[in-house]
């Protein structure tokens, strides 16, 4: 089957994760989006889908097919990400993309609030670029050492422990929000349990 991303660096691990989403009605809110083009993409990727985004800077996304909304704040504004939720996804969002900060703090923030309350059971987390927490240039970055907890490199094994719940001799009501946790070089993805 032909790509309809495209091919190289994250598209083709998109593509796998989203494929079988591509004509469906979903809903996707994107934390970040920079000039907008990533909107254009995912509206043009999902022929049927609303497609949300979050910025901390002003934009205008043109966009005449009205599927595509776009909110200015941070993506650590709890308040602002209940509003957009309760717009746009009451029942919850079957995408989220976080490529907003790329710091720990922020997307911690983010991801414990939006998954918990706005990420439909069986939906998909994505999470760009948390090789920033090698980066010892970046805000909360270092650079490596053994058992780095720095940055994004640190949440993510934050994210590896909850999924090790019941390894961690955790009991079996401490069943883990996520069912699977998938770790790429700069890209992970979280999918969300049935709790």
């Amino acid at each position: 089957m032909r790509s309809r991303l495209g091919k190289g660096g994250y598209l083709a691990h998109y593509e796998r994760h989203f494929e079988a989403l591509a004509d469906q009605p979903i809903v996707l809110l994107e934390l970040g989006v920079g000039t907008g083009a990533s909107l254009l993409l995912w509206r043009d990727y999902f022929t049927r889908a609303s497609i949300i985004g979050l910025d901390e800077n002003p934009m205008v996304v043109p966009d005449q097919s009205g599927r595509i909304k776009v909110y200015q704040g941070k993506q650590e504004d709890l308040a602002l990400l209940e509003r957009i939720g309760a717009e746009n996804a009451p029942g919850g969002f079957d995408v989220i993309i976080d490529d907003a900060a790329h710091v720990a703090e922020s997307a911690r923030a983010s991801f414990t609030f939006l998954f918990d309350r706005f990420l439909k059971p069986g939906g998909i987390y994505a999470i760009e670029d948390w090789g920033t927490g090698y980066w010892p240039d970046w805000p909360d970055g270092k650079a490596f050492e053994p058992n780095h907890a720095h940055g994004m490199v640190g949440f993510l094994k934050e994210l590896v422990d909850e999924v090790g719940a019941r390894d961690r001799g955790l009991p079996e009501s401490h069943a883990p929000r996520i069912v699977r946790l998938e770790i790429l070089p700069g890209l992970a993805f979280a999918i969300r349990g049935r709790r």
